[in-house]
């Protein structure tokens, strides 16, 4: 086979190109790593996160440190990531509150989601559960549908704030089941929680990691989970689709790990198959659905249409519904 010689330095430039790559790869990481979790201590995602920390240090023979930044709409945490040197050396926990934020733009004027973050993997994904205060007379989401219709506006339901993924999976239910509840938005969901079981709201979609507790003491009725089959941490709870008769109805809570943009492909592919071994260790994806959280390990490629399909299933639900998330 003869090659031109444009053929030849191209492919030249690739052969050296993968040099560089490797050499890259081989020689980080050089320094400890951080992971920038864009919530508080101890909750789901931070767990998950250290999980990784912990799994990661031997593979990469560096300390790999949690740095909890919440506030701000994920703000706080994105501009310390997308400001660090795209090294490989500075990630970021997301999770699907960051494509619904992209989705609906309050971040644009600081960042953009997928321009200036790179995906390395996703990690796993928590279900979210719609519970109820045993003082609503329902007990699947069937009646609650019925209820609904009947008293248009009468069913009060808490969310951790306007434009958040279980307000935003409140509204796509609404949507498919021509209902109307009035949204109580609370600043964290830890307050909205604490209303439900003492009687003070009346539903709820938390998540998963966060409300099986809750059903599995009786505080509250779990009347259907958002994954396309049920839970191994609540089996008892149908999907909303079993309990609804809604076909197709998903809302998974995606978690995964980004990086700046302009790190390296060599050390995201790195970052991607140490994460990736870490996702399929048994005991990990055995905790974790202990939590309710289904392990997932992905390309970056991959991770990156999962995003894309997240921000437009939330801007076409934000656009059909005519949602105002100003507040």
């Amino acid at each position: 086979m003869h090659l031109s010689s444009s053929e030849t330095a191209r492919l030249v430039l690739l052969a050296l190109a993968a040099c560089t790559g490797n050499a890259i790869a081989q020689a980080w990481p050089v320094k400890p790593l951080r992971i920038v979790v864009p919530f508080g201590a101890g909750g789901a995602t931070d767990t998950f996160m250290r999980t990784l920390a912990r799994d990661l240090q031997p593979a990469l023979g560096q300390s790999v440190l949690v740095d909890n930044r919440p506030g701000g709409n994920f703000i706080i945490a994105a501009d310390a990531v997308i400001k660090a040197e795209p090294d490989g050396h500075t990630l970021m926990a997301a999770t699907s509150g960051h494509a619904v934020t992209e989705a609906i733009g309050t971040n644009h004027a600081r960042y953009r989601l997928l321009r200036d973050l790179a995906p390395v993997s996703t990690v796993n994904y928590i279900e979210l559960i719609l519970i109820a205060h045993p003082s609503l007379p329902v007990k699947s989401v069937r009646d609650l549908v019925r209820l609904a219709r009947a008293k248009p506006g009468a069913i009060n339901y808490a969310t951790t704030g306007t434009g958040g993924i279980n307000h935003l999976a409140m509204e796509l239910l609404q949507a498919a089941t021509a209902t109307q509840m009035t949204h109580v938005p609370y600043k964290v969901g830890g307050a909205g929680r604490l209303d439900l079981v003492g009687g003070r709201i009346e539903l709820m979609m938390d998540t998963l990691t966060d409300g099986a507790p809750n059903v599995r003491a009786g505080k509250v009725r779990g009347l259907g989970t958002s994954g396309s089959k049920r839970s191994i941490a609540l089996p008892e709870v149908p999907t909303i689709a079993e309990s609804s008769g809604i076909t197709g109805f998903e809302v998974p809570v995606l978690v995964g790990v980004l990086a700046p943009a302009a790190t390296p492909a060599a050390v995201i592919e790195r970052l991607n198959r140490e994460i990736g071994t870490i996702v399929r260790r048994p005991e990990n994806q055995e905790a974790w659905g202990r939590m309710g959280a289904t392990a997932l390990a992905s390309t970056p490629a991959e991770y990156r249409a999962m995003i894309e399909a997240e921000i437009e299933k939330w801007a076409r639900l934000i656009r059909d519904a005519k949602l105002k998330l100003d507040s």
